[in-house]
């Protein structure tokens, strides 16, 4: 299952994602990202345990997958490089799911199903 993004598009809602995430939260949860794939649409959660914000951004591709993301580790990924594309990328059983740009991969973790 893979999906495509424009890296561009992800930097634009980095910032908002990063007020809510509490990234000295000893909870991984609370420290992390939720990105969910289906219907050509990724969406991209965080919380605190307080407040919660979900925001969509269009991608190509096909395929559903749900995953966790530490979010210093995907702001780092995104920091600097080269624009272009985003790719999202899960296993066939599920059991992992990367994100590459061009300089960097990402590993996350299935945390939710």
């Amino acid at each position: 299952m893979k999906m495509k993004l424009q890296k561009s598009e992800l930097c634009r809602i980095l910032p908002v994602l990063g007020k809510v995430v509490s990234q000295r939260s000893q909870a991984a949860v609370y420290r992390s990202v939720r990105i969910k794939g289906a219907d050509r649409r990724l969406r991209f959660s965080a919380m605190d345990g307080m407040e919660q914000v979900t925001l969509t951004l269009p991608a190509t591709g096909d395929g559903a997958f749900d995953t966790v993301v530490d979010f210093a580790d995907l702001r780092d990924a995104l920091k600097g490089g080269r624009t272009g594309e985003l790719m999202l990328q899960s296993t066939e059983n599920g059991s992992g799911t990367w994100i590459r740009t061009r300089d960097q991969v990402v590993n996350s973790h299935l945390l939710y199903r």
